[in-house]
C-alpha cells in the first residue's frame, strides 16, 4: 500500500497538470488525457510492487487501489480489486465501481446470490490486484458532478459491514468530516472484519 501511495503521490504534479488542462478545455481529448495517466499511475504502481514483492522473495504481496482526481466538473476515478467507490446523489446511492473479487464474478453469472456472497469463506478473494503480476487492467472512468453530489472511498472494511443505504445516510451529513467520522465509527461497531480507510468528498460540480 505504501508503495502504491508513493507511486500516486510521485505522478501527482502531471496529474494535477492534466486536469488543469481539462477544466480550461472540458472536452473529449483532454478527458481522455486524464484518464490515460490515471492508467500509467496504475502500471507504474503495479510494476513497482511487483518487482518489490520479487526483491523482497515475497510474491503474492498486493494491493487495492481506488482512486480519484477531480477538475472542470468532472470527477475521474481508477479502481482494481475490491475497494469501493460511491456517489451519493439527491438522496440516492449508487455503487461507481465493481469488486474484482471471486464472490461478485460468482453473483454475476449466477451462481451465487449476493447474501450467500456476503457469508462465502471466498469474500475475501480478489481476481485483481496491484502487485499481483508487473501489469494491471485497471477500471477507468470519467463522470460530470452535479451540485451536492458527494462521493465516499472505502476499503472492504466499510463496505463488508455496512449496507449501502446506511452508507448513503451517513454520508450525506451537514459536513464531510462528520459524515467521515460517523462511517468509520459505524464500521467500528459493527465489527469491521478488515482495515478501515474511508474519505467522503464534495467535490466541485460542473
Amino acid at each position: 500500500s505504501a508503495l502504491t501511495i508513493e507511486t500516486v503521490e510521485a505522478a501527482s504534479p502531471a496529474l494535477y497538470a492534466a486536469v488543469a488542462r481539462y477544466s480550461q478545455a472540458p472536452e473529449w481529448e483532454g478527458r481522455n488525457e486524464v484518464l490515460e495517466q490515471l492508467e500509467e499511475v496504475c502500471q507504474a504502481a503495479s510494476k513497482r510492487v511487483f518487482d518489490e514483492a520479487d526483491r523482497l522473495g515475497r510474491k503474492g504481496m498486493t494491493t487495492t487501489l481506488v482512486l480519484l482526481v477531480v477538475g472542470g466538473g468532472t470527477a475521474f476515478l481508477a479502481h482494481v480489486g475490491d475497494s469501493r467507490a460511491y456517489l451519493i446523489r439527491e438522496g440516492l446511492i449508487q455503487q461507481l465501481t465493481d469488486d474484482h473479487s471471486m464472490v461478485n464474478e460468482l453473483v454475476r453469472s449466477g451462481q451465487m446470490t449476493y447474501e450467500e456472497a456476503k457469508k462465502s469463506q471466498y469474500r475475501n478473494v480478489i481476481t485483481r490486484a496491484v502487485g499481483l503480476y508487473p501489469s494491471v487492467q485497471a477500471d477507468l472512468m470519467a463522470i460530470d458532478i452535479l451540485p451536492g453530489d458527494r462521493i465516499v472511498l472505502c476499503s472492504d472494511g466499510l463496505s463488508d459491514p455496512i449496507d449501502s443505504p446506511h452508507i448513503e445516510a451517513m454520508g450525506r451529513q451537514d459536513d464531510v468530516e462528520t459524515a467521515t467520522d460517523k462511517l468509520l465509527e459505524a464500521a467500528l461497531d459493527a465489527g469491521a472484519p478488515d482495515n478501515v480507510t474511508v474519505a467522503v468528498i464534495e467535490p466541485e460540480a460542473t
